[in-house]
């Protein structure tokens, strides 16, 4: 049984939907610090056609009748946009469905005009930049998205390598600190050694000390427009800023607490026990689409029988919403799903 703070937990509950989807694994750059498969183009981008339009819209449906709950579609690869009727794909997303959006995991690496035209379809993204990137076009891209509202993790891509590249990379989006820019959030993103990194060489102690120093300089100029979050407008709460997960827990001869849980911002380490023996709802709460289009893997990598596959002209007439819990038989650090609160959990 999971405790927190010596008190145990009867169930942690999140009112959003996920489906994670990996639009293929051909990337236009070839970055060896990647994690592996991402950019090996064994699987290209899928075509937008009629028989992937009308899945969506039936899987839409699907869940729709047992859930009004908000949909957040994570869209990565691969690099997504890369497919030429992937504007045709977010135009679907948002028609299909007016309570969910699009988070957007991507290089940026499209033209200006694209995006001018598609950053309607986008509330959240990911933006990498990597020795590749075009500094001069990504500040122009940023320029744009902030004109839109919309919350990006800008995040630098830095090693030994390209030390001195990525720094100054950094230091030319440091115009981010102006209240105009508050949803731009700029980070640095240390390499991981990878077996396809075969040349990684691990920054010196000097080296993390001016990127700490980078980042903190940045974080303490920044501002903000929104003073405190009753001034944030309600359109830019949901769904961008996200839905809390609430969890709720018993003490003293059973009473019952009910709380946010702010699982970024230490709760997590409040935390002790396991999963095991809870019903986990993961099945019909986060769903995940592989860059082959099977649908059905648990977030904590349980694969499910016979998984349908989302491109197959079948899918319309055999996928049913899962409506049955999965028996949770992970340990505390083993349950992905809890870690990133995507699925609900009852004792």
């Amino acid at each position: 049984m999971m405790e927190f703070q010596g008190h145990p937990v009867k169930s942690i509950t999140n009112n959003s939907i996920v489906i994670e989807w990996a639009i293929g694994n051909w990337c236009n750059f070839r970055c060896p610090y990647c994690f592996p498969d991402a950019n090996t183009g064994t699987h290209l981008p899928p075509v937008v056609d009629d028989v992937l339009v009308e899945n969506l819209k039936h899987l839409v449906k699907e869940i729709r009748s047992h859930s009004n709950d908000h949909i957040r579609w994570t869209l990565s690869g691969g690099e997504p946009t890369a497919q030429k009727k992937f504007s045709v794909l977010l135009e679907t997303i948002q028609s299909i469905d007016k309570n969910s959006h699009v988070m957007l995991i991507t290089n940026g690496t499209r033209p200006i005009a694209w995006w001018k035209k598609n950053v309607q379809y986008i509330k959240h993204m990911i933006l990498s930049i990597h020795p590749e990137s075009d500094t001069e076009h990504n500040v122009e891209l940023i320029k744009l998205l902030a004109d839109y509202d919309i919350k990006v993790s800008l995040s630098i891509m830095v090693g030994a390598q390209n030390f001195d590249q990525a720094v100054n990379s950094f230091k030319s989006f440091q115009f981010t600190s102006d209240p105009k820019y508050s949803l731009i959030h700029l980070k640095i993103n240390r390499y991981r050694k990878m077996v396809t990194n075969l040349d990684f060489a691990t920054l010196s102690n000097e080296q993390h000390m001016i990127l700490d120093k980078l980042n903190k300089d940045h974080n303490n100029n920044k501002t903000t427009k929104f003073k405190t979050k009753a001034d944030i407008p309600a359109s830019l709460r949901e769904p961008n800023f996200g839905a809390p997960a609430r969890f709720t827990y018993t003490i003293d001869a059973g009473y019952e607490y009910d709380e946010v849980l702010n699982w970024y911002q230490g709760d997590k380490e409040k935390f002790k026990g396991n999963w095991v023996g809870y019903k986990c709802f993961a099945p019909s709460r986060s769903f995940h689409i592989d860059k082959s289009g099977k649908i059905g893997k648990l977030p904590c990598s349980i694969e499910f029988m016979n998984p349908l596959n989302i491109y197959n002209k079948d899918f319309k007439e055999r996928y049913k919403y899962p409506t049955e819990p999965y028996i949770c038989d992970k340990t505390y650090k083993d349950c992905n799903c809890a870690g990133v609160l995507e699925a609900n959990k009852v004792l």
